[in-house]
């Protein structure tokens, strides 16, 4: 197992999850990108509208994100896959060498 601080060769999975209101729960979305192997401290969390482009978790994410680094989100619906190629992770995942993947598509049931 690798120590804790050593960075792989080939980048690290980075999680990202939100939900579109504060009454909303996280948890399953964190309990998927949990069980996918991505420890707590490299997942990044909003609770905002997918209107909005003010996305702290998300900001923060990128900023910490290397080339070869993975971002996983567990569901990207059709309002989301819109928003989230114009806000960032898409455009940016691409500029800096990052994957992005998302662990289910179309909205949940």
């Amino acid at each position: 197992m690798m120590a804790a601080g050593r960075y792989p060769a080939g980048g690290w999975d980075l999680g990202y999850a939100r939900v579109s209101s504060t009454k909303q729960s996280l948890d399953r979305q964190l309990a998927a990108l949990t069980e996918a192997g991505i420890l707590d401290s490299r997942i990044h969390v909003d609770k905002k509208t997918g209107s909005t482009v003010d996305r702290p978790g998300l900001t923060k994410l990128l900023a910490y994100a290397r080339p070869g680094d993975r971002i996983v989100v567990h569901t990207l619906d059709r309002r989301d896959r819109t928003t989230t190629v114009e806000t960032g992770i898409h455009p940016t995942a691409t500029s800096r060498s990052l994957t992005y993947s998302p662990m289910v598509t179309g909205s949940p049931a």
